[in-house]
């Protein structure tokens, strides 16, 4: 006989985080508006599952709120889960007046199966406990166990209120923290601002902290950016010192709202300097102005894990720390989020430095396309921007950021390569500007033999307005055509008028293996390629671009893949 009482078999247990979320005052409210806030909450919960890839996710109405418990692996998504699904609501409900509040454990759940509804329920401690903890919350307020807390914590930092409270419960007292649910929506403004700049519109502003420190040993450098600052707004002091020591002397917490700070400077660097002058004043914006940029992304990287905000490349364009000032003194900079980005990845300081780069290859694209009038530069900023669009809209809790900043920045590499190969030109200068393309393919690729011929050199002069579109159409189709080869074949060039159908046409054949068989009714959808992650970007354009000049575009396979693009001749 066991005296110790029945034995507890842990096998038909499972971790799990379970969520317990209730609606104060819900079934007050008119009866269509309880239906709708119903139908607002599980619409939430299932796309947060959805969003996550949880399968393993348990929900029970209980009348004004939910149960959910995420089971097995799901339960260490259980931070992520709270960041998807109670911001959405929370927006959704506004029209409704409709709070919510909630309580959140973790531990070993049993589910057994309930012969009247036909679904898993759970009334294991955790459940009991996250009940507990609801029923205690205030309205808008979402509270969880020091279990949680604990497990959790070093993940999510800006999740939790610093110090546990206890809180009297039904029958226990118990030690809970605040979670401060991660806006996701807010994220998103703040990767679009990085990527595109803040607001032009908004102008800049003093508040109460009206000093910019600027710490840099080169005097020149310093003097430069003091007069920059002065000019674009007077109203802004200017603090100048020669190194992070004397820096440390002069600031006066609360007083200074942003730092340029140099990388190597004597004495200490601006690593250090950065982790001094947070520890003093935590609400200071620092940026960094490096020429070591390119060089020292390790240095860039422990400088933004340090607690830094931007950074700058010497030598930089006005331009670029104007927009710097605009968001630290217009409010368009939420230092808060900056400071949560470890919940996206394990390495904030790492995807700060990709994003710069990022952001400055954008910029540099629409820099290159910025004739207004020529559909070739229209088509590669609108395709640069929704790129940039896509990038922000995917960013949601538990996504992969760094895959995803991948994508986009090859996806913006091929659109950058394209953006320096258009340009307007007449018919004479187009013929050259081709020559010039295969004898750089040539030189470039010495055991790939070019060959080019057209009909259009000593014709009558023609005007090509959109010869931009054709250079950017042909540089695509024989840059996959050289990636196909794999060093070593043969590429044939043809442009031509047909004088009796009245059409341009150009044709790109190769030698090579030719596109998948696959592939090929799927081949100008975009991230659709034969190049790995990330590609599949440049013949949804060269489609885009054709159909531009109300053209058409085939392929074939003859002993080598074989595009033809025809165009009629009257569009010029």
């Amino acid at each position: 006989m066991n005296n110790h009482g029945p034995s507890l078999d842990l096998r038909s247990y499972r971790p799990a985080a379970v969520l317990v979320i209730d609606l104060v005052k819900h079934s007050t409210k008119p009866q269509e508006d309880v239906f709708s806030v119903q139908r607002i909450m599980e619409e939430a919960l299932r796309n947060a599952t959805t969003d996550l890839g949880i399968d393993d996710a348990y929900f029970n109405y209980t009348g004004d709120g939910y149960l959910c418990a995420l089971a097995g692996d799901s339960s260490a998504r259980a931070l992520d889960f709270v960041n998807a699904a109670i911001p959405e609501m929370v927006r959704r409900f506004a029209p409704y007046d409709q709070q919510l509040r909630g309580g959140l454990d973790f531990g070993l759940v049993h589910l057994s199966r309930n012969p009247l509804t036909g679904k898993d329920e759970y009334f294991d401690t955790p459940s009991i406990v996250a009940a507990r903890i609801e029923q205690a919350a205030q309205p808008g307020k979402i509270l969880c166990t020091e279990t949680v807390q604990k497990i959790f914590g070093h993940r999510y930092p800006g999740m939790f209120t610093k110090d546990p409270f206890l809180v009297q419960t039904k029958d226990r007292v118990l030690s809970v923290f605040e979670v401060i649910p991660f806006d996701i929506g807010t994220v998103s403004d703040y990767f679009s601002s990085y990527f595109v700049g803040p607001d032009l519109s908004t102008a800049i502003s003093v508040g109460d902290r009206r000093k910019v420190l600027v710490v840099d040993d080169e005097r020149l450098i310093s003097e430069v950016i003091s007069t920059l600052i002065t000019a674009a707004c007077p109203e802004i002091e200017i603090v100048r010192c020669q190194n992070g020591v004397e820096a440390l002397k002069v600031l006066q917490p609360g007083e200074v709202a942003l730092v340029l700070t140099d990388l190597v400077m004597p004495k200490m660097d601006g690593i250090k300097l950065t982790e001094h002058i947070l520890a003093m004043d935590p609400d200071v914006i620092i940026a960094m102005i490096t020429g070591y940029a390119s060089s020292e992304s390790e240095s860039l990287a422990s400088f933004f894990e340090a607690g830094g905000s931007f950074f700058i490349e010497k030598p930089f364009e006005k331009e670029r720390l104007f927009d710097l000032l605009r968001m630290v003194f217009s409010r368009q900079f939420d230092k808060n989020i900056r400071n949560s980005l470890s919940v996206l990845c394990e390495e904030p300081g790492a995807l700060m430095v990709c994003l710069h780069r990022s952001s400055l290859r954008f910029r540099s694209i629409l820099a290159d396309v910025s004739n207004a009038n020529d559909t070739a530069h229209g088509l590669l900023r609108h395709k640069a921007k929704q790129i940039v669009n896509e990038f922000t809209a995917k960013i949601r809790p538990g996504i992969d950021i760094t895959s995803l900043r991948t994508i986009a920045e090859a996806q913006l590499s091929c659109v950058s390569r394209l953006a320096r190969a258009v340009s307007r030109l007449k018919t004479s200068e187009f013929i050259s500007h081709i020559d010039n393309l295969v004898s750089d393919w040539r030189l470039v690729n010495p055991s790939i033999k070019f060959s080019f011929e057209t009909n259009l050199e000593g014709k009558p002069e023609l005007n090509l307005p959109h010869a931009g579109i054709l250079v950017l159409v042909l540089v695509e189709i024989v840059d996959n055509a050289v990636s196909a080869l794999n060093r070593s074949g043969e590429i044939r060039i043809n442009m031509a008028l047909l004088k009796t159908t009245g059409l341009l046409q150009i044709t790109v054949q190769d030698s090579g293996p030719g596109i998948p068989a696959h592939l090929v009714p799927l081949m100008y959808e975009e991230g659709v390629s034969t190049k790995g992650t990330g590609r599949g970007l440049g013949l949804s354009l060269v489609r885009q671009a054709v159909l531009c000049l109300r053209g058409e575009i085939d392929y074939e396979y003859l002993n080598g893949a074989k595009f033809r693009i025809t165009v009629p001749c009257e569009f010029f």
